[in-house]
């Protein structure tokens, strides 16, 4: 889940995506519903998080066995990874992701992209901070600020 972007965008020579969005879809006069998971934070969260691990996935090359004495060779494995900075063994196949826009911008007064947001604190924490924790827990690199007040 998101390695295709990551694949499509390295293949331009842009090695950052602007995805996820992790607004959810509570009003739908909103112009970007479309770019949402939906309304639900769990199914926001979860999507979210797989998109990332997926843009930011890394390939491990693993050297090949010894030839058998018969046969050919044996192709290098190949194991998923998490991005390392550390790790000298590990080639590139991720772009970075953007988790965007900051908390509560999915959730304007009027319906009207970069128009006023008002939350009460206990829904703000409830629906809208639950998908970034899950991107920061996911190792999102980037984020995308909201243009609401």
């Amino acid at each position: 889940f998101g390695a295709i972007q990551a694949k499509d965008t390295l293949a331009a020579a842009v090695p950052w995506l602007f995805s996820p969005e992790l607004g959810l879809a509570t009003n739908p006069l909103w112009p970007r519903v479309y770019e949402t998971f939906g309304e639900d934070p769990a199914l926001v969260s979860a999507l979210g998080a797989a998109t990332i691990v997926g843009i930011q996935s890394v390939t491990t090359l693993v050297p090949p066995s010894p030839p058998a004495p018969q046969g050919d060779p044996p192709p290098p494995e190949q194991s998923a990874a998490r991005w390392s900075f550390e790790s000298n063994d590990t080639v590139p196949t991720g772009a970075a992701a953007c988790a965007k826009h900051f908390i509560g911008y999915s959730s304007p007064r009027s319906g009207h992209d970069k128009t006023p947001v008002f939350l009460p604190q206990r829904e703000l924490l409830q629906y809208y901070v639950p998908p970034w924790r899950a991107a920061v827990q996911a190792g999102v690199l980037t984020a995308m600020e909201g243009y609401h007040e």
